[in-house]
């Protein structure tokens, strides 16, 4: 140790005391001030509520396509089923045109994996006694995958509910 009053006594390097490494973490000399890191923090939460609005319009135009999508195939299968309903007037008008030995309708099946119709049961005279018929048998068959029925006329007019189209 070296008296503070002492003048003279020159250092020599050992006794130079080496500067200590201070505690904690390095400095980077890239530090951010509070008010920094705030605003920052502020824009990111903005642009996320951004990006969810986004995603909700996103979702509302999806669900307003898929609205619209629900609607025109139902609107299609009301024409469909009025086509139908036509389609039986045409053939009871039809019908009643025709005389006696045109007008007799035969049931018929195609067995699921066959390619050739059997004729089932007996005829029908009239085409609402067939319509009922086929009807009850296409419901009997379950949903209609494994048998497909219709009636036939001979002059080749049928009602075939479940046509390929």
């Amino acid at each position: 140790m070296i008296d503070a009053n002492d003048k003279q006594t020159q250092l020599f390097a050992l006794d130079e005391q080496r500067a200590k490494a201070k505690r904690g973490r390095p400095v980077t000399g890239k530090a951010i001030s509070n008010a920094d890191r705030q605003r920052a923090y502020r824009e990111r939460q903005k642009a996320q509520r951004n990006d969810n609005s986004e995603a909700e319009q996103q979702r509302a135009i999806a669900d307003m396509q898929e609205a619209r999508y629900n609607h025109a195939v139902s609107e299609v299968n009301k024409l469909l089923i009025r086509i139908q309903e036509l389609e039986l007037q045409l053939a009871q008008g039809n019908e009643k045109s025709d005389n006696e030995t045109i007008g007799v309708w035969c049931i018929e099946v195609r067995r699921m994996g066959k390619k050739k119709w059997e004729i089932c049961g007996d005829a029908c005279t009239s085409f609402v006694e067939a319509k009922e018929s086929v009807d009850y048998m296409q419901f009997q068959s379950g949903t209609g995958q494994l048998d497909t029925w219709r009636a036939c006329r001979a002059d080749g007019m049928m009602y075939w509910p479940n046509a390929p189209k």
